[in-house]
């Protein structure tokens, strides 16, 4: 062990420093060229996540999916509804679009031949004693006015679920700063959505009963009809929407790539089950067979265990409405 001698000075710490730097520059050059490979392939060699070069959504291949008629997926869909209010649950299509993931999106109003919505809340901003503004009350408005509207939005007090914009009152509302709140929700009047106009009365007959779509991540989510819905007047929906969606999408550039991959029905309660395009099929469910068919595997293990405890069960009116006392006994 070597011993300072007393008489000699200590490095400092910055002259301390200074040696090392010298004694690394003195290092062949090779050594850090290897030390810089060394690490380099161990980076390629720790697992990565692999990068996904799919520029389309993904959609499944229907060749040989279980796709059914809408009178059979409509009685299936009603199992997952029976104890279930109704007025809350509703039939949702899901339209599942071949497209880029880059690109313009379909965004539209729709106001469907049988209504499922009839209790909408339209907010109007204008003055409210204007003509613009009685108008609006007898039109149906919820509530019309401006400050006062704004004061509620500021308060969190939101209970529209639309809001109408005079061309009078843009720029009070662009004043009053309640874009950061009404934007996320998607009430934030604009010329681009139609929601500013010179009518207020007009528009409220136009937007009372309609419903707004929009394409995310290649799906097109739209509720279709109310529970106590026919058959019929659901087909009438699906038909009339589905032609509504097929010209937004030849509206569009011809440089845009679109079309409709799979249609999908869905209750609140209950699983999507894919549309073949049939109204009717061969093999459909009658009302008095419905009971006796047994039912998909996949969609039967969503359904609630049934109480085998009973001795008895008695199916829901709707099931047996229109059945003959004879038909019951067998």
């Amino acid at each position: 062990m070597t011993t300072i001698p007393s008489g000699a000075a200590r490095l400092s710490s910055s002259a301390t420093r200074c040696v090392f730097r010298q004694h690394v520059s003195s290092c062949p050059a090779s050594f850090h060229v290897s030390q810089q490979v060394r690490r380099a392939s161990m980076k390629k060699e720790l697992p990565g996540k692999k990068k996904n070069d799919r520029k389309h959504f993904l959609v499944r291949d229907l060749k040989d999916a279980e796709q059914f008629a809408l009178t059979d997926a409509v009685q299936y869909l009603r199992c997952f509804e029976i104890g279930k209010d109704q007025q809350r649950s509703k039939y949702e299509l899901h339209v599942k679009i071949n497209t880029l993931k880059s690109g313009p999106t379909i965004k539209n109003r729709i106001k469907l031949p049988n209504s499922v919505r009839s209790d909408m809340r339209i907010a109007v901003i204008c003055d409210p004693e204007s003509k613009q503004g009685i108008a609006s009350r007898k039109a149906g408005a919820h509530i019309v006015g401006e400050e006062s509207i704004f004061e509620d939005v500021r308060q969190g007090r939101i209970d529209f679920d639309r809001v109408i914009c005079h061309t009078n009152s843009v720029q009070k509302l662009n004043a009053a700063k309640v874009a950061r709140i009404l934007g996320p929700k998607g009430l934030m009047p604009s010329v681009k959505s139609g929601t500013v106009t010179t009518d207020c009365a007009g528009l409220i007959k136009g937007v009372a009963g309609a419903s707004e779509y929009k394409e995310r991540m290649g799906v097109i989510r739209l509720p279709i009809g109310q529970l106590r819905f026919t058959p019929e007047q659901l087909s009438t929906n699906v038909r009339f929407f589905l032609a509504a969606l097929k010209r937004d999408i030849a509206a569009m550039n011809d440089s845009i790539q679109k079309s409709i991959h799979e249609v999908v029905l869905s209750t609140t309660q209950g699983p999507g089950i894919s549309l073949n395009g049939d109204y009717r099929s061969s093999q459909s469910l009658r009302e008095v067979d419905f009971i006796e068919k047994p039912i998909p595997a996949y969609i039967l293990s969503d359904i609630v265990a049934f109480d085998t405890s009973q001795k008895s069960y008695k199916p829901p009116e709707e099931v047996t409405k229109g059945i003959s006392k004879d038909e019951e006994a067998t």
